[in-house]
């Protein structure tokens, strides 16, 4: 057989091969080196899209700190999202998969994950069976520290400009409809991101996608917004998390909480 047949055989074998995608690992490159986390450090895992779409999984250390650890923390192992094909548990979930949310399907383009520790200062919030109405939600919803949840009311206006917003999960707690727990055991937690701010439903109940919110470069400093946009590949500055689909409320805001 001449070259020039056996290329043309092995270039139909391979188009006849299924095509599959490689899952990257380690880190993912950035422009410039990154600063060394100062103070308490912990473990942040990520499997999203990269910038061209490709499928990519990191895991690397950052600082055990607030700003870092809301990014990765907002509901547990277990809890079922809405997805297009039906509820699927979190930690099933894959970069790519097409979410059910307020503004129809979006896509799910970067999940985030950390371990809660026994007895550490990151607490969970038990929403029991029924508790904001009838399968709101169904199972037991548990919420990491970084949750919010939609509260509609008109006395929201005179502190968001709305009647509908997003509030904290821990003011929220009450012992009853929203229970704080200490885990006593390591505990699973994941947030997810669209590329924009969305909201989705987590076991009947309507949380949000991730978004820094208020976070910025001004905030955080040069090097930590570097850092910290190292674990989303697929953006260059924080201003591409786009506008906000809804209020957020902060834990300082006693007005909203007590209108909500």
């Amino acid at each position: 057989m001449s070259d020039a047949s056996q290329g043309s055989t092995d270039h139909a074998a391979a188009r006849q091969r299924p095509w599959t995608v490689r899952r990257m690992t380690g880190q993912p490159m950035r422009s410039r080196p990154e600063p060394e986390p100062t103070g308490p450090t912990r473990r942040f895992d990520v499997t999203c899209l990269d910038a061209s779409g490709a499928p990519m999984s990191f895991a690397k250390m950052g600082p055990a700190v607030p700003d870092f650890e809301n990014a990765f923390s907002a509901l547990a192992r277990g809890t079922l999202i809405q997805t297009t094909d039906g509820p699927v548990a979190i930690e099933d979930l894959e970069p790519g998969v097409q979410l059910e949310t307020d503004r129809g399907a979006a896509e799910l383009v970067w999940i985030g994950a950390i371990t809660l520790l026994p007895r550490g200062p990151l607490k969970l919030y038990r929403v029991p069976a029924d508790s904001f109405g009838l399968g709101r939600p169904m199972p037991d919803l548990m919420l990491g520290p970084s949750a919010r949840l939609v509260r509609r009311s008109a006395a929201l206006r005179q502190s968001v400009g709305g009647d509908q917003a997003l509030l904290p999960v821990a003011p929220l707690a009450d012992g009853m409809n929203l229970v704080e727990i200490t885990p006593l055991s390591p505990v699973r937690v994941f947030h997810l991101a669209c590329r924009r701010h969305r909201l989705l439903t987590a076991n009947g109940v309507e949380v949000e996608s991730f978004h820094p919110g208020a976070l910025s470069t001004h905030h955080l400093g040069p090097g930590m917004s570097e850092l910290f946009l190292s674990f989303f590949p697929y953006l260059t500055r924080l201003s591409e998390f786009g506008p906000l689909a809804m209020p957020q409320v902060e834990a300082s805001d006693e007005d909203a909480i007590n209108a909500a």
